[in-house]
């Protein structure tokens, strides 16, 4: 089993607190100025894409964990 939380706080530590940085980051710039419409639409589509990929690595990580449990069991 320590094998799995090992793979599990890389995974968290790596992969979802970089977009959440992101996301973060972004609604910092947002809340320290007042973008012009063009900059805001840049932030919009990185935020998405964060957001998206977010998602994409907490789906990875799942399935990844029902693996790796479903193989000890």
């Amino acid at each position: 089993m320590d094998r799995i939380e090992d793979r599990l706080l890389s995974m968290i530590s790596h992969q979802v607190r970089r977009y959440l940085g992101n996301i973060k980051g972004i609604f910092i710039v947002i809340d320290a100025s007042e973008p012009e419409e063009a900059a805001f639409a840049e932030m919009k589509g990185v935020l998405r894409e964060s957001i998206e990929c977010l998602e994409e690595s907490i789906r990875r990580m799942e399935k990844e964990l029902k693996d790796k449990i479903g193989a000890k069991n």
